[in-house]
């Protein structure tokens, strides 16, 4: 029985209703906010053009008034320079609040086919289902659900797709699921730090008339490589006596000269010392730079990720058990990346290009911030893999939690494990909204097949992806595009799309030849086989075509599979 349905118009009011509101919020607080910035850049070039006058006043004129008016300009530009640096931070922070409620508008309106992570790099030709249910790419399932924009997040949400939750495992995970979707706030700060990892300052796409840019996904792997090797400079006692001793020295013979009289010439040669230095140590030093700070300094920001689930508290095993794991031999995650932070700030000065090079010189900065770098290295470094996985898990749960929000109307299946069977009522595809057809599908017990017969155009593939897609979405701990869903743990196979590869020689009755025993191998495991066959074997003639569907069609029966055929 079917009957042609469109979603619940109050639900997608209410759902819309809120991102919209949000999303008008955090617009106007960036504008604000980006106003406020351009009025204190003005200040900052005004204060310093008065410190550079008045130092030149101070060095050419005997005025008293010029020390006092260099002093008070040097103080305001530096206090315009923090002020400046947290209005900068603010805006940022609401831009990227801003595209979260923008991203969420576009799932509940039909519009999530825009955004920009799609998980097409996840795509698998060989995987037993994903490219068939559409899992990713362009208007995929990963599309509309994900919210992760961290590598290890995606990875994860990819992975609850192309892979069965384990029975034992997967109550928790959907009770985890359950607890978040009510979360708003929390999943949509974790999803905007998220974003503030992926993409530097003043890239966010605007969510009222701009084009939407997808975020650049950082690889975290330079950073951890550098994290889980042995640190090389504080190894060396002679380089770290030398370089916290030599700026002492050369600052008092450089005061001892000056007090003295003698010419500048009289300071190279321990500056010279300091440049010797700072050159063989050059590379090694630019090498931990760009794996601490790579992207514009991407990494310092997993921090508040981190602070976020350190301070969250949560009831379910799985998000308790997230929590706990971060708490490794002692060390607090958000105080450990704080000081992290810390020290790639000390680092990032460089960017002071005009000041730096004089600094560094003088006080062989860069050792001790190598130095400082390496002690968290030993200290911590083993442990960030673990938190990066953590985050990754969190993200994934996060982005069912909402497509749950999302979708208060959809069902949460009943998973069973004394019988095998798949019965749904109302059960519709979860990417398709305006033209929606839900049907009640029963398969009781195991051998037994769905018949799905029709005309071109009829909707038999879509009623198949249907069940498919629905079952991938039970199995990975997300509720259903069904009003009820009674299901037990299925291996998904589908034989549905087919395409011949001229370069490796396979034609395209081969290649469904290849998907159809890959469904038949998967008969016999521990799990029972949900197949999905759409018009198999249509690359020959009839009569050999009704003989070799029913002898696969009685093979898979015969295993104990269920699943659906479609015909003509």
């Amino acid at each position: 029985m079917t009957s042609s349905t469109n979603p619940d118009p109050q639900r997608e009011t209410q759902a819309a209703s809120v991102y919209q509101a949000r999303l008008q919020q955090y617009t106007k607080q960036a504008e604000q906010l980006g106003e406020r910035s351009k009025l204190l850049s003005n200040f900052r070039g005004l204060s310093f053009g008065a410190f550079v006058i008045s130092a030149i006043g101070w060095m050419t004129s005997d005025s008293p008034a010029w020390p006092v008016l260099t002093v008070v300009a040097g103080a305001a530009f530096g206090c315009l320079i923090v002020a400046h640096s947290r209005v900068i931070a603010r805006e940022d922070t609401a831009l990227r609040w801003r595209q979260v409620n923008d991203d969420a508008l576009k799932r509940v309106t039909s519009g999530f086919k825009e955004l920009g992570l799609d998980g097409a790099e996840f795509r698998n030709p060989i995987h037993p289902y994903a490219d068939d249910l559409d899992l990713f790419g362009k208007a995929s399932l990963f599309q509309l659900i994900n919210r992760a924009h961290s590598k290890f997040g995606q990875s994860r949400m990819s992975a609850f797709l192309m892979n069965r939750c384990p029975g034992s495992e997967l109550a928790e995970r959907q009770a985890a699921v359950r607890e978040l979707t009510p979360l708003l706030d929390f999943r949509q700060e974790l999803e905007a730090l998220s974003l503030h990892t992926a993409t530097p300052l003043g890239e966010t796409s605007s969510g009222q008339g701009s084009k939407q840019r997808g975020p650049k996904v950082v690889d975290p792997e330079p950073l951890l490589a550098w994290a889980e090797s042995e640190p090389k400079l504080i190894l060396q006692p002679a380089l770290v006596v030398a370089a916290t001793v030599l700026p002492i020295l050369t600052c008092g013979w450089i005061a001892f000269a000056f007090f003295k009289g003698w010419h500048a010439i009289t300071w190279i040669g321990p500056l010279l010392v300091h440049a010797i230095l700072l050159l063989t140590a050059q590379g090694y030093v630019g090498s931990v730079f760009g794996a601490v700070s790579s992207h514009q300094g991407a990494f310092l920001r997993f921090g508040p990720m981190l602070r976020l689930v350190e301070n969250a508290k949560f009831e379910s095993q799985v998000l308790s058990e997230l929590r706990r794991v971060t708490q490794v031999q002692g060390l607090t995650p958000s105080a450990r990346m704080r000081s992290f932070e810390r020290i790639v700030s000390w680092f990032a000065f460089p960017h002071n290009g005009l000041v730096y090079p004089f600094f560094d010189l003088l006080f062989l900065w860069d050792f001790h911030c190598v130095f400082a770098l390496e002690r968290w290295q030993r200290e911590t470094g083993k442990q960030l893999r673990t938190w990066f996985q953590t985050l990754g898990e969190m993200e994934a749960l996060s982005s069912l939690g909402g497509f749950a929000y999302d979708n208060p109307d959809y069902a949460w299946p009943e998973v069973v494990t004394d019988r095998t069977c798949f019965e749904a009522k109302g059960l519709g595809h979860p990417l398709l909204r305006e033209r929606r057809v839900t049907n009640d599908v029963c398969i009781p017990t195991g051998g037994r097949a769905l018949l799905v017969t029709g005309s071109n155009m009829s909707g038999k593939s879509t009623l198949m992806r249907a069940i498919g897609v629905n079952v991938v979405l039970a199995q990975a701990g997300a509720p259903v595009c069904a009003t009820e869903m009674i299901v037990s743990p299925l291996n998904v196979r589908t034989s549905m799309r087919m395409s011949d590869s001229l370069e490796q020689g396979v034609s395209h009755f081969y290649a469904e030849l290849r998907k159809l025993k890959a469904v038949l191998d998967a008969c016999g495991g521990e799990v029972p086989v949900l197949f999905l066959l759409d018009e198999i074997l249509h690359g020959t003639n009839s009569r050999e075509r009704q003989i070799g569907a029913r002898w696969v069609l009685a093979e898979l029966i015969r295993n104990g599979a269920i699943g659906a055929v479609s015909t003509h």
